[in-house]
């Protein structure tokens, strides 16, 4: 890796120049501009030859980058902050001087497939729409307000799944109007007690001091700057002003949406149990999604019971097994997360132990579709075509060779080890998808067919693609009707038949 730090000092020194207060409500309504796309506020980017140029040129992932570094070098006595556009412009041009810097030299030049990996991770869970965005609400509330979870998340929190979302909302709302929340709110009035909203709320607040300091830990000077960890993703909301205990401000609100639904994960990792219910809660939510997808006589969706190959020795078997009479889809639903250290590819042990439990998860499932079709199972095999999938419930953006080969190259081998003809991964290639990637690969394949779809997407030319890519190239007709929100009823009594559905 290379030493980025005598590069980076001139952004350092750079940004030691202005304010941190009013720099961070900067952020916010940048930020709400960007991503929320709410108008500019009129003393926002001032200078600039147009207000089209904001959006044109700063992306979400920028103001990211800024954010953190206000939080590290941002002085209490500099300027006013970086309402000016040319101030703006500067600290943009810094990044993309300091994103260029692994490339300068021949022997330190990235791969830029390596590269492609890390964006992934970086921009695309910014580019969404209001609808991905409730339909991250409808999974997280599937998922931890089942049955398997529910009783886990209201002894953590005081609170259902589905009135924890709520305040959340409540919450994101009222950063959508000004860059505050208030520490000792009440929200009893909507049947949230009291002891329970602050209970969320002190989970969601750091003292800035202590955010300078669990980020200064976390920064990276080297070429994965641009992707190290930042604190503040799982503490939003930051105390700031020594006049106003009682109130602290929330510079990116984005963040406050990933942590009440999917950061919940972390509340609630550590409860007995947890494991084997989340697992079976996932499951159950895929299971959810294929008979609201595949309705009618054409499909048959089975749940195969357990079955025991050899005596006293029960194997739980294949997840779902869809079937269209064109082919058969046999899913693995699998909720490991992919660690920071294995996104970024600067930590290669975390990476490998991660990839390790992809290539398990492929490998049982060809396992369990090699027990189907000796008779083991209830399943019997037609003579379609099988396509095994692995489902993760996070994306983890598997579509770059560098980690496709090696996915392919170690589940081969595992195969071979326990005694199974590797030729079966050539003859039923696998693929890998996310829950959202799932929701709408689906509804491609329910309006086209099972082999239709699974028969390109699993050729040589396609099949290290991913399927935000995929779809849209070679389904773009299907593509075009597909409901990012499957849903929507119960979004609607989520978030009030109000909500912005665009």
């Amino acid at each position: 890796m290379i030493d980025l730090y005598p590069a980076y000092k001139p952004f350092r020194n750079f940004m030691r120049r202005y304010a941190l207060f009013p720099s961070l409500l900067q952020m916010w309504a940048y930020s709400l501009h960007i991503v929320e796309e709410l108008p500019l506020h009129p003393s926002l980017a001032v200078g600039a030859p147009s207000p089209e140029l904001v959006k044109k040129h700063v992306y979400p992932w920028d103001l990211e980058i800024i954010v953190r570094e206000l939080i590290l070098n941002a002085d209490k006595r500099g300027s006013d902050g970086l309402s000016n556009f040319k101030d703006l412009a500067l600290a943009l041009s810094h990044i993309r001087r300091l994103e260029g810097e692994p490339y300068k030299r021949e022997d330190d030049r990235a791969n830029v497939l390596v590269d492609l990996q890390r964006m992934a991770h970086r921009q695309f869970r910014w580019q969404s729409g209001n609808r991905k965005r409730a339909a991250q609400l409808m999974r997280a509330l599937k998922v931890f307000g089942g049955p398997e979870l529910e009783e886990k998340v209201v002894a953590e929190f005081g609170l259902t799944m589905s009135q924890l979302l709520q305040l959340g909302l409540i919450l994101g709302a009222e950063l959508r109007r000004r860059p505050f929340v208030q520490l000792n709110a009440d929200y009893s009035a909507i049947g949230i007690p009291v002891d329970a909203t602050q209970n969320l709320i002190r989970r969601l607040v750091c003292d800035v001091a202590d955010m300078r300091e669990a980020t200064r830990k976390a920064q990276q000077y080297n070429d994965a700057w641009l992707y190290a960890s930042f604190p503040l993703e799982f503490k939003p909301l930051l105390l700031i002003d020594p006049e106003e205990p009682n109130r602290a401000i929330c510079p990116v609100p984005m963040y406050m949406l990933n942590r009440i639904s999917s950061g919940v994960f972390y509340d609630v990792v550590n409860a007995d149990g947890f494991a084997n219910s989340y697992g079976e809660a996932f499951e159950r939510y895929v299971g959810e999604v294929i008979h609201k997808v595949m309705v009618g006589e054409r499909y048959r969706v089975q749940s195969p019971p357990p079955y025991a190959a050899v005596k006293s020795k029960l194997k739980h078997g294949v997840d779902w097994i869809v079937s269209d009479g064109s082919g058969h889809i046999f899913i693995e639903c699998k909720t490991k997360r992919m660690s920071l250290g294995a996104k970024n590819l600067t930590d290669e042990a975390a990476l490998v132990k991660d990839m390790e439990a992809i290539k398990q998860a492929v490998v049982q499932n060809y396992l369990n579709i090699i027990d189907a079709k000796n008779g083991l199972t209830t399943w019997v095999d037609d003579g379609a075509p099988i396509y095994p999938l692995v489902i993760t419930l996070e994306d983890w953006h598997l579509f770059s060779t560098h980690l496709t080969d090696w996915l392919y190259k170690s589940v081969v081998e595992e195969l071979t080890s326990k005694q199974v003809d590797p030729q079966i991964v050539d003859d039923l290639p696998y693929s890998i998808a996310s829950a959202s990637d799932f929701e709408t690969l689906l509804q491609v394949a329910a309006a086209r067919s099972i082999n239709d779809l699974f028969s390109l997407k699993t050729d040589e030319t396609h099949r290290s693609w991913g399927w935000v890519g995929f779809l849209p190239q070679n389904f773009p007709e299907e593509s075009a009707q597909i409901n990012l929100l499957l849903f929507e009823d119960e979004v609607s009594r989520l978030l009030g038949p109000g909500y912005r559905s665009s």
